[in-house]
């Protein structure tokens, strides 16, 4: 497969928007709570002022452990059209690979977040005949997005008239 077909990876933008959702998900997860709450102690108990620092440096280390991550799974993601099917892999721990027949793909869908739009990102999913199979390709440029659409739609509806 690797011979005739190349892959296609997500934008590099794609780590910048995994990064800022990783960013507010930690501030409003531990940031905010504990920031306020070491305001509204004061100087009053240290003990808490130190327990709510340590917390506030294990969502540091956090942070830094799944920026790593985030950047290796952008990387593992991609896809490639086949003459007969989708292929899909992704995952940095854990590798997935979804191959999709064209003649098996029941819709297609592009979805973008505010922040994905605001990076020039959209989402491309592909629903097949299966039940539990719903892939999404992440990362793609708006502007490419529509055109992948359009053509797997027309190969799909092509492999459904010669069946």
């Amino acid at each position: 497969m690797e011979s005739e077909f190349s892959w296609s990876r997500p934008d590099a933008s794609l780590v910048t928007l995994r990064r800022l959702e990783l960013l507010a998900g930690v501030a409003l997860a531990v940031v905010v709570p504990e920031s306020r709450a070491l305001l509204w102690v004061g100087g009053a108990r240290h003990d808490l002022v130190v327990r709510r620092v340590l917390v506030m440096g294990a969502a540091l280390v956090v942070v830094v452990f799944l920026e790593a991550l985030l950047r290796r799974q952008v990387r593992h993601r991609g896809y490639v059209e086949t003459a007969d099917a989708i292929v899909v892999t992704r995952g940095a721990l854990f590798r997935s690979t979804t191959v999709i027949p064209y003649g098996r793909i029941q819709f297609l869908s592009v979805s973008a977040g505010p922040l994905a739009r605001y990076l020039g990102l959209s989402t491309l999913r592909i629903g097949s005949a299966s039940r539990s199979s719903l892939e999404s390709i992440r990362g793609m440029r708006s502007e490419d997005v529509e055109s992948v659409r359009v053509r797997l739609e027309r190969r799909a509806q092509e492999k459904m008239r010669s069946l």
